[in-house]
């Protein structure tokens, strides 16, 4: 009730050409009930509602407190390449800011990383 209560809010709050609901698909059916029930009401934007579903991640479950905040992640990521980087003191002398360079590429080996997973 209160998904399809906030969807009518949200449309005429914003209205909106497209909604997307991000969320696991563990959800797959609930969605589809409340845009079912939305069409069926005849509400003008219930063909612009889409699930975007994606699975679980092993070993998360933010309801018993077992999560990985991603600030924590590019920070462990962040000291494994500076780690990494300064195996080659040559190298690690000739960049500017190690730093910069050890975060940047930190976050493009986990973004790296989360695309290459299933949805």
């Amino acid at each position: 009730m209160r998904d399809i209560a906030g969807a009518i809010e949200r449309y005429e709050k914003y209205k909106f050409d497209k909604m997307i609901y991000v969320v696991g698909d563990q959800q797959n059916l609930h969605l589809a009930q409340c845009f079912r029930i939305l069409s069926l009401m005849e509400m003008p934007f219930a063909d612009k509602l889409e699930h975007v579903n994606f699975g679980r991640i092993k070993g998360m479950s933010s309801r018993k407190g077992n999560v990985e905040f991603l600030e924590d992640i590019l920070d462990t990521s962040k000291e494994a390449m500076l780690k990494q980087m300064q195996k080659n003191e040559a190298k690690t002398r000739g960049i500017s800011d190690p730093d910069y360079t050890a975060d940047q590429v930190g976050m493009t080996c986990v973004k790296i990383q989360d695309m290459q997973g299933k949805r």
